[in-house]
């Protein structure tokens, strides 16, 4: 009587923490980005014509420079803030897909 043969151990299945961490933190990147901005484009759509028309080159070209201008120099604050944002929610098991632990294979007892 021997050792009783090994039992298969089934593959764990893909969860792709990674990549969805890397999504939280692009969509909160962007959002922060755009919460700075957003003042100044409010301001600046405040200036333009009344009416129901669409946005001209020009005007697009004027939210652009505004949206330059307003973030220069602050891009490295809203990386630093997505991923202190994106860590602390994560520690807390708050974003979908990203705060799980690993499971591993359950390790049956030695005989």
């Amino acid at each position: 009587m021997g050792t009783p043969p090994a039992r298969p151990t089934r593959a764990l299945p893909f969860r792709p923490r990674f990549t969805i961490m890397l999504l939280w933190l692009v969509f909160f990147y962007f959002l922060f980005a755009l919460l700075l901005g957003l003042p100044s484009l409010l301001e600046a759509v405040r200036t333009l014509p009344p009416g129901g028309h669409s946005a001209s080159p020009e005007d697009l070209a004027r939210a652009a420079a505004i949206m330059r201008r307003v973030l220069a120099g602050k891009l490295p604050l809203c990386l630093g803030a997505s991923v202190v944002v994106v860590g602390l929610l994560s520690w807390r098991g708050a974003l979908p897909g990203a705060g799980e632990a690993p499971r591993q294979a359950p390790r049956h007892p030695p005989r």
